[in-house]
Protein backbone atom coordinates (compact mmCIF):
# COMPACT_ATOMS: atom_id res chain seq x y z
CA UNK A 1 0.00 0.00 0.00
CA UNK A 2 1.39 3.41 -0.95
CA UNK A 3 1.95 6.02 1.73
CA UNK A 4 -0.04 9.24 1.62
CA UNK A 5 1.08 12.68 2.75
CA UNK A 6 -0.77 15.89 3.48
CA UNK A 7 0.27 18.72 1.12
CA UNK A 8 -2.22 21.52 1.71
CA UNK A 9 0.27 24.30 1.00
CA UNK A 10 1.08 22.88 -2.44
CA UNK A 11 -2.36 21.52 -3.25
CA UNK A 12 -3.39 23.96 -5.99
CA UNK A 13 -0.06 23.67 -7.82
CA UNK A 14 0.22 19.93 -7.36
CA UNK A 15 -3.28 19.29 -8.68
CA UNK A 16 -2.13 20.70 -12.02
CA UNK A 17 1.23 18.94 -11.96
CA UNK A 18 0.34 15.44 -10.71
CA UNK A 19 -2.56 13.03 -10.51
CA UNK A 20 -4.33 12.64 -7.19
CA UNK A 21 -4.38 9.17 -5.69
CA UNK A 22 -8.00 7.90 -5.65
CA UNK A 23 -7.08 5.70 -2.68
CA UNK A 24 -6.03 8.64 -0.49
CA UNK A 25 -8.29 10.84 1.59
CA UNK A 26 -9.26 14.28 0.32
CA UNK A 27 -6.34 16.73 0.54
CA UNK A 28 -3.75 13.97 0.64
CA UNK A 29 -1.50 12.70 -2.19
CA UNK A 30 0.66 9.73 -3.01
CA UNK A 31 4.27 9.95 -1.99
CA UNK A 32 6.32 10.40 -5.14
CA UNK A 33 9.84 10.99 -6.36
CA UNK A 34 10.86 13.19 -9.28
CA UNK A 35 12.34 11.15 -12.14
CA UNK A 36 12.77 11.48 -15.91
CA UNK A 37 10.40 9.65 -18.21
CA UNK A 38 12.81 7.07 -19.65
CA UNK A 39 10.43 6.02 -22.45
CA UNK A 40 10.09 9.30 -24.40
CA UNK A 41 11.09 8.74 -28.06
CA UNK A 42 13.63 10.59 -30.19
CA UNK A 43 11.79 13.24 -32.23
CA UNK A 44 13.44 14.59 -35.37
CA UNK A 45 14.13 18.26 -34.75
CA UNK A 46 13.95 18.27 -30.94
CA UNK A 47 15.50 14.94 -29.96
CA UNK A 48 14.87 13.16 -26.65
CA UNK A 49 13.75 15.46 -23.84
CA UNK A 50 13.91 14.36 -20.21
CA UNK A 51 11.47 16.61 -18.32
CA UNK A 52 10.63 16.35 -14.66
CA UNK A 53 8.01 13.75 -13.85
CA UNK A 54 6.88 11.69 -10.87
CA UNK A 55 7.34 8.05 -9.97
CA UNK A 56 6.04 6.41 -6.82
CA UNK A 57 8.19 5.81 -3.73
CA UNK A 58 6.20 4.28 -0.84
CA UNK A 59 9.19 4.44 1.51
CA UNK A 60 9.12 8.23 1.92
CA UNK A 61 7.91 9.93 5.09
CA UNK A 62 5.39 12.78 4.84
CA UNK A 63 8.15 15.34 5.42
CA UNK A 64 10.34 13.76 2.72
CA UNK A 65 7.36 13.74 0.37
CA UNK A 66 6.75 17.47 0.84
CA UNK A 67 10.43 18.18 0.32
CA UNK A 68 10.48 16.22 -2.93
CA UNK A 69 7.27 17.86 -4.11
CA UNK A 70 8.78 21.29 -3.51
CA UNK A 71 11.94 20.27 -5.39
CA UNK A 72 9.88 18.93 -8.26
CA UNK A 73 7.85 22.13 -8.58
CA UNK A 74 10.97 24.27 -8.37
CA UNK A 75 12.57 22.48 -11.32
CA UNK A 76 9.42 21.70 -13.31
CA UNK A 77 8.30 25.34 -13.27
CA UNK A 78 11.74 26.62 -14.34
CA UNK A 79 13.18 26.77 -17.88
CA UNK A 80 14.81 23.49 -18.90
CA UNK A 81 17.35 22.55 -21.55
CA UNK A 82 17.98 19.28 -23.39
CA UNK A 83 20.75 18.31 -25.79
CA UNK A 84 21.39 15.11 -27.77
CA UNK A 85 23.95 13.65 -30.09
CA UNK A 86 22.28 11.00 -32.26
CA UNK A 87 24.07 8.79 -34.77
CA UNK A 88 22.02 6.48 -36.99
CA UNK A 89 23.13 4.13 -39.76
CA UNK A 90 20.79 2.38 -42.21
CA UNK A 91 21.91 -0.36 -44.58
CA UNK A 92 21.64 -0.02 -48.36
CA UNK A 93 23.62 0.50 -51.55
CA UNK A 94 26.24 3.23 -51.41
CA UNK A 95 24.87 6.55 -52.68
CA UNK A 96 21.34 5.12 -52.88
CA UNK A 97 19.59 3.56 -49.88
CA UNK A 98 22.49 3.64 -47.44
CA UNK A 99 22.28 6.53 -44.96
CA UNK A 100 24.33 7.65 -41.99
CA UNK A 101 22.93 10.63 -40.11
CA UNK A 102 24.44 12.70 -37.30
CA UNK A 103 21.96 14.95 -35.50
CA UNK A 104 22.61 17.32 -32.59
CA UNK A 105 19.22 18.64 -31.43
CA UNK A 106 19.14 21.27 -28.67
CA UNK A 107 15.85 22.25 -27.03
CA UNK A 108 14.90 24.89 -24.46
CA UNK A 109 11.53 24.45 -22.72
CA UNK A 110 9.80 27.27 -20.86
CA UNK A 111 6.73 26.65 -18.65
CA UNK A 112 4.21 29.46 -19.17
CA UNK A 113 1.69 29.21 -16.33
CA UNK A 114 2.13 25.65 -15.09
CA UNK A 115 3.75 22.36 -16.11
CA UNK A 116 0.67 21.77 -18.29
CA UNK A 117 1.47 24.76 -20.53
CA UNK A 118 4.92 24.98 -22.11
CA UNK A 119 6.68 26.38 -25.15
CA UNK A 120 9.87 24.83 -26.57
CA UNK A 121 12.43 26.19 -29.01
CA UNK A 122 14.73 23.80 -30.90
CA UNK A 123 17.66 23.89 -33.29
CA UNK A 124 19.23 20.79 -34.81
CA UNK A 125 22.50 20.76 -36.76
CA UNK A 126 22.43 17.70 -39.01
CA UNK A 127 24.86 15.92 -41.34
CA UNK A 128 23.85 13.15 -43.76
CA UNK A 129 26.27 10.76 -45.47
CA UNK A 130 25.18 8.27 -48.11
CA UNK A 131 28.25 7.53 -50.22
CA UNK A 132 29.01 8.33 -53.86
CA UNK A 133 26.50 6.76 -56.24
CA UNK A 134 28.79 7.59 -59.20
CA UNK A 135 31.73 5.63 -57.79
CA UNK A 136 30.20 2.32 -58.91
CA UNK A 137 28.79 2.04 -62.47
CA UNK A 138 25.92 -0.22 -61.40
CA UNK A 139 24.77 2.29 -58.79
CA UNK A 140 25.28 5.25 -61.12
CA UNK A 141 22.84 3.74 -63.64
CA UNK A 142 20.16 3.79 -60.91
CA UNK A 143 20.69 7.45 -59.99
CA UNK A 144 18.96 10.48 -61.48
CA UNK A 145 19.09 10.48 -65.29
CA UNK A 146 22.63 9.09 -65.53
CA UNK A 147 21.34 6.05 -67.47
CA UNK A 148 20.21 8.28 -70.37
CA UNK A 149 22.15 11.53 -70.00
CA UNK A 150 25.41 10.42 -68.44
CA UNK A 151 27.19 12.80 -66.07
CA UNK A 152 27.53 16.49 -66.89
CA UNK A 153 31.13 17.73 -67.24
CA UNK A 154 32.44 19.12 -63.97
CA UNK A 155 29.62 17.66 -61.88
CA UNK A 156 30.71 16.98 -58.30
CA UNK A 157 28.90 14.43 -56.15
CA UNK A 158 29.04 15.70 -52.53
CA UNK A 159 30.14 13.18 -49.95
CA UNK A 160 27.87 14.71 -47.31
CA UNK A 161 25.15 17.32 -46.91
CA UNK A 162 24.52 19.42 -43.83
CA UNK A 163 22.14 21.98 -42.45
CA UNK A 164 20.37 23.29 -39.36
CA UNK A 165 16.69 22.68 -38.60
CA UNK A 166 14.69 25.07 -36.42
CA UNK A 167 11.38 24.63 -34.67
CA UNK A 168 8.99 25.81 -31.98
CA UNK A 169 6.49 23.68 -30.05
CA UNK A 170 3.55 24.66 -27.84
CA UNK A 171 1.72 22.36 -25.44
CA UNK A 172 -1.30 23.05 -23.28
CA UNK A 173 -2.95 20.13 -21.53
CA UNK A 174 -4.20 17.87 -24.37
CA UNK A 175 -3.28 20.22 -27.24
CA UNK A 176 0.18 20.10 -28.84
CA UNK A 177 1.26 22.12 -31.88
CA UNK A 178 4.60 22.68 -33.57
CA UNK A 179 6.08 24.33 -36.65
CA UNK A 180 9.60 24.32 -38.02
CA UNK A 181 11.80 23.42 -40.95
CA UNK A 182 13.85 20.57 -42.28
CA UNK A 183 17.57 21.47 -42.09
CA UNK A 184 18.30 24.77 -43.84
CA UNK A 185 21.31 24.11 -46.05
CA UNK A 186 20.07 20.80 -47.46
CA UNK A 187 19.53 20.68 -51.22
CA UNK A 188 15.81 21.13 -50.50
CA UNK A 189 14.21 22.49 -47.34
CA UNK A 190 10.57 22.23 -46.29
CA UNK A 191 8.28 23.74 -43.70
CA UNK A 192 7.08 20.99 -41.36
CA UNK A 193 4.79 20.89 -38.34
CA UNK A 194 1.57 19.55 -36.97
CA UNK A 195 -1.12 19.61 -34.34
CA UNK A 196 -2.27 16.85 -32.00
CA UNK A 197 -5.47 16.80 -29.96
CA UNK A 198 -5.69 14.14 -27.26
CA UNK A 199 -8.77 14.77 -25.08
CA UNK A 200 -9.54 12.29 -22.33
CA UNK A 201 -13.10 11.17 -23.09
CA UNK A 202 -13.51 9.16 -19.91
CA UNK A 203 -11.24 8.25 -17.02
CA UNK A 204 -9.54 5.57 -19.11
CA UNK A 205 -10.40 6.44 -22.73
CA UNK A 206 -8.43 8.93 -24.85
CA UNK A 207 -9.04 10.06 -28.42
CA UNK A 208 -5.86 11.11 -30.24
CA UNK A 209 -6.23 13.04 -33.52
CA UNK A 210 -3.19 14.23 -35.48
CA UNK A 211 -2.72 16.40 -38.54
CA UNK A 212 0.87 16.92 -39.62
CA UNK A 213 3.42 17.54 -42.35
CA UNK A 214 6.71 15.70 -41.71
CA UNK A 215 9.89 14.95 -43.59
CA UNK A 216 10.41 11.43 -44.92
CA UNK A 217 13.83 10.44 -43.56
CA UNK A 218 14.28 7.03 -45.23
CA UNK A 219 17.19 8.15 -47.45
CA UNK A 220 19.29 11.18 -48.33
CA UNK A 221 17.15 11.66 -51.45
CA UNK A 222 13.83 11.59 -49.60
CA UNK A 223 15.05 13.76 -46.70
CA UNK A 224 17.51 16.30 -48.14
CA UNK A 225 16.87 16.10 -51.88
CA UNK A 226 19.63 15.75 -54.47
CA UNK A 227 20.92 17.24 -57.70
CA UNK A 228 20.70 15.11 -60.84
CA UNK A 229 24.19 14.50 -62.33
CA UNK A 230 22.67 14.32 -65.82
CA UNK A 231 20.67 17.57 -65.90
CA UNK A 232 21.71 19.56 -62.83
CA UNK A 233 18.08 19.77 -61.67
CA UNK A 234 16.94 19.03 -58.11
CA UNK A 235 14.54 16.28 -57.05
CA UNK A 236 13.50 14.61 -53.78
CA UNK A 237 12.88 16.25 -50.40
CA UNK A 238 9.62 14.39 -49.73
CA UNK A 239 7.05 15.31 -47.08
CA UNK A 240 4.27 13.17 -45.63
CA UNK A 241 1.02 15.16 -45.25
CA UNK A 242 -0.89 12.99 -42.82
CA UNK A 243 -4.10 12.75 -40.87
CA UNK A 244 -4.46 10.08 -38.19
CA UNK A 245 -6.96 9.14 -35.51
CA UNK A 246 -6.64 6.66 -32.66
CA UNK A 247 -8.61 5.50 -29.62
CA UNK A 248 -6.61 4.46 -26.56
CA UNK A 249 -7.99 2.75 -23.47
CA UNK A 250 -5.77 1.97 -20.55
CA UNK A 251 -5.10 1.53 -16.87
CA UNK A 252 -1.85 0.99 -15.03
CA UNK A 253 -2.33 -2.76 -15.53
CA UNK A 254 -3.10 -2.93 -19.25
CA UNK A 255 -4.00 -0.89 -22.33
CA UNK A 256 -5.35 -1.31 -25.86
CA UNK A 257 -5.44 0.95 -28.91
CA UNK A 258 -6.75 1.02 -32.48
CA UNK A 259 -6.49 3.63 -35.20
CA UNK A 260 -5.87 4.52 -38.80
CA UNK A 261 -4.85 7.30 -41.11
CA UNK A 262 -4.21 8.57 -44.61
CA UNK A 263 -1.31 10.51 -46.09
CA UNK A 264 -0.29 12.26 -49.30
CA UNK A 265 3.41 12.20 -50.20
CA UNK A 266 4.85 15.11 -52.17
CA UNK A 267 8.35 16.20 -53.11
CA UNK A 268 10.29 18.28 -55.61
CA UNK A 269 10.12 16.68 -59.09
CA UNK A 270 8.93 13.38 -57.57
CA UNK A 271 5.78 11.48 -58.40
CA UNK A 272 2.96 12.07 -55.89
CA UNK A 273 1.94 9.14 -53.73
CA UNK A 274 -0.83 8.15 -51.32
CA UNK A 275 -0.67 6.00 -48.18
CA UNK A 276 -3.31 4.32 -46.02
CA UNK A 277 -2.48 2.87 -42.61
CA UNK A 278 -4.14 0.99 -39.76
CA UNK A 279 -2.96 -0.50 -36.51
CA UNK A 280 -4.15 -2.09 -33.29
CA UNK A 281 -2.63 -3.64 -30.23
CA UNK A 282 -2.12 -3.45 -26.52
CA UNK A 283 0.04 -4.46 -23.60
CA UNK A 284 -0.31 -5.77 -20.06
CA UNK A 285 1.83 -5.36 -16.99
CA UNK A 286 2.95 -8.86 -16.05
CA UNK A 287 5.28 -7.98 -13.18
CA UNK A 288 5.81 -5.06 -10.79
CA UNK A 289 8.53 -4.55 -8.21
CA UNK A 290 7.65 -2.10 -5.38
CA UNK A 291 6.29 0.43 -7.88
CA UNK A 292 9.83 1.11 -9.10
CA UNK A 293 10.13 -1.62 -11.75
CA UNK A 294 7.66 -2.80 -14.37
CA UNK A 295 7.61 -5.55 -16.99
CA UNK A 296 5.08 -5.34 -19.83
CA UNK A 297 4.15 -7.76 -22.62
CA UNK A 298 2.17 -6.70 -25.66
CA UNK A 299 1.02 -7.29 -29.22
CA UNK A 300 1.13 -4.83 -32.13
CA UNK A 301 -0.60 -5.36 -35.49
CA UNK A 302 0.57 -3.06 -38.30
CA UNK A 303 -0.71 -2.42 -41.82
CA UNK A 304 0.13 0.25 -44.38
CA UNK A 305 0.06 0.46 -48.15
CA UNK A 306 0.98 2.93 -50.91
CA UNK A 307 -0.57 3.65 -54.28
CA UNK A 308 2.87 3.62 -55.99
CA UNK A 309 6.23 2.03 -55.35
CA UNK A 310 8.76 4.89 -55.34
CA UNK A 311 11.59 3.18 -53.45
CA UNK A 312 14.19 3.88 -56.15
CA UNK A 313 16.60 6.71 -56.95
CA UNK A 314 16.14 7.56 -60.63
CA UNK A 315 14.58 10.87 -61.67
CA UNK A 316 11.02 11.17 -60.32
CA UNK A 317 11.41 8.43 -57.70
CA UNK A 318 11.18 9.38 -54.01
CA UNK A 319 13.74 7.11 -52.37
CA UNK A 320 11.42 5.91 -49.57
CA UNK A 321 9.98 2.52 -48.65
CA UNK A 322 6.52 2.37 -50.26
CA UNK A 323 5.11 -1.15 -50.62
CA UNK A 324 1.64 -1.77 -51.99
CA UNK A 325 0.90 -3.67 -48.77
CA UNK A 326 2.91 -4.17 -45.59
CA UNK A 327 1.64 -6.32 -42.71
CA UNK A 328 3.36 -7.23 -39.47
CA UNK A 329 2.52 -8.83 -36.14
CA UNK A 330 5.00 -7.98 -33.38
CA UNK A 331 5.31 -8.94 -29.72
CA UNK A 332 7.01 -6.24 -27.61
CA UNK A 333 8.49 -6.75 -24.14
CA UNK A 334 9.38 -3.66 -22.09
CA UNK A 335 11.20 -3.48 -18.77
CA UNK A 336 11.59 -0.11 -17.06
CA UNK A 337 12.39 1.14 -13.60
CA UNK A 338 14.64 3.16 -11.36
CA UNK A 339 16.93 2.65 -8.39
CA UNK A 340 18.89 5.36 -6.63
CA UNK A 341 20.11 7.81 -9.25
CA UNK A 342 19.55 5.39 -12.14
CA UNK A 343 16.53 5.12 -14.42
CA UNK A 344 16.30 2.67 -17.32
CA UNK A 345 14.18 1.28 -20.10
CA UNK A 346 14.86 -1.90 -22.08
CA UNK A 347 12.62 -2.93 -24.95
CA UNK A 348 12.65 -5.83 -27.37
CA UNK A 349 10.16 -6.55 -30.13
CA UNK A 350 10.01 -9.51 -32.48
CA UNK A 351 7.54 -10.84 -35.01
CA UNK A 352 6.77 -11.55 -38.63
CA UNK A 353 6.44 -9.13 -41.55
CA UNK A 354 5.22 -9.55 -45.12
CA UNK A 355 5.19 -6.93 -47.85
CA UNK A 356 4.54 -6.60 -51.58
CA UNK A 357 6.14 -4.00 -53.85
CA UNK A 358 4.59 -3.30 -57.26
CA UNK A 359 6.59 -2.95 -60.49
CA UNK A 360 7.34 0.72 -61.09
CA UNK A 361 8.48 2.87 -63.99
CA UNK A 362 12.17 3.74 -63.98
CA UNK A 363 11.24 7.36 -64.74
CA UNK A 364 7.70 7.75 -63.33
CA UNK A 365 7.36 11.38 -64.46
CA UNK A 366 7.80 10.34 -68.11
CA UNK A 367 9.78 11.99 -70.88
CA UNK A 368 13.06 10.40 -69.88
CA UNK A 369 12.64 6.85 -71.16
CA UNK A 370 15.44 4.39 -71.76
CA UNK A 371 15.85 1.62 -74.29
CA UNK A 372 14.93 -1.89 -73.25
CA UNK A 373 13.45 -2.49 -69.79
CA UNK A 374 11.28 0.44 -68.73
CA UNK A 375 10.27 -0.73 -65.25
CA UNK A 376 11.74 -2.06 -62.04
CA UNK A 377 10.39 -5.50 -61.14
CA UNK A 378 7.95 -6.07 -58.30
CA UNK A 379 8.65 -8.06 -55.15
CA UNK A 380 6.76 -10.08 -52.56
CA UNK A 381 8.60 -11.33 -49.50
CA UNK A 382 8.31 -11.98 -45.79
CA UNK A 383 10.43 -12.79 -42.78
CA UNK A 384 11.42 -11.83 -39.28
CA UNK A 385 11.21 -8.25 -38.08
CA UNK A 386 11.93 -6.60 -34.78
CA UNK A 387 14.04 -4.26 -32.75
CA UNK A 388 15.92 -3.92 -29.49
CA UNK A 389 16.47 -0.72 -27.52
CA UNK A 390 18.29 0.03 -24.28
CA UNK A 391 18.34 3.37 -22.44
CA UNK A 392 20.06 4.29 -19.17
CA UNK A 393 19.72 7.69 -17.44
CA UNK A 394 21.80 8.89 -14.48
CA UNK A 395 20.96 11.80 -12.16
CA UNK A 396 24.30 13.60 -11.78
CA UNK A 397 22.98 16.37 -9.49
CA UNK A 398 19.49 17.65 -8.63
CA UNK A 399 19.66 19.80 -11.77
CA UNK A 400 21.70 17.69 -14.20
CA UNK A 401 21.00 14.28 -15.70
CA UNK A 402 22.54 12.40 -18.60
CA UNK A 403 21.69 9.28 -20.54
CA UNK A 404 22.80 6.83 -23.20
CA UNK A 405 20.75 4.78 -25.64
CA UNK A 406 21.58 2.14 -28.21
CA UNK A 407 19.37 0.16 -30.53
CA UNK A 408 19.03 -2.10 -33.54
CA UNK A 409 16.00 -2.62 -35.80
CA UNK A 410 15.10 -4.83 -38.73
CA UNK A 411 12.13 -3.71 -40.83
CA UNK A 412 11.24 -3.75 -44.49
CA UNK A 413 14.39 -4.45 -46.50
CA UNK A 414 16.94 -2.76 -44.25
CA UNK A 415 18.77 -3.00 -40.93
CA UNK A 416 19.44 0.05 -38.78
CA UNK A 417 21.57 0.78 -35.72
CA UNK A 418 21.56 3.93 -33.64
CA UNK A 419 23.11 5.50 -30.57
CA UNK A 420 22.11 8.60 -28.59
CA UNK A 421 23.85 10.64 -25.90
CA UNK A 422 21.42 12.77 -23.88
CA UNK A 423 21.88 15.55 -21.34
CA UNK A 424 19.28 17.59 -19.45
CA UNK A 425 19.49 20.63 -17.20
CA UNK A 426 16.89 22.23 -14.94
CA UNK A 427 17.85 24.92 -12.40
CA UNK A 428 18.05 23.59 -8.85
CA UNK A 429 17.44 25.75 -5.80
Amino acid sequence: MLDCATSASLEEQMNSAMRLDPGCAEGRTRARDERPDASLPFVVGSGVTMPETYTYDPRLTPVQTLDRQAGYLSRALAPQADGNVEIRDRSGQSGLGHLTSINIPMTATIPLSSTRQTVSFSIMPSVLLSGNALAQPANAQQYGTVAVNGVRPGFHMPGAVGGVAVGVRYKYDWVTADVGSTPLGFTTSNVVGGIELAPQLTRNLTLRVTGERRAVIDSLLSYAGARDPGTGQVWGGVTRNRGHGQLEWGTQAYNVYAGGGYAVMKGTNTVANHEAEAGAGGSAQIWKGRDTQHLRLGLDLVYFGYKRNTYYFTWGQGGYFSPRAFMAALVPVTYDGHSGRWSWMFRGEAGYQHYTQDPTAIFPLGGRGVQGHQTYAGLSTGGLAGNVQARMIYQLTPGWRMGLEGGYSRSGSWDEVHGIFMIHYAPSH
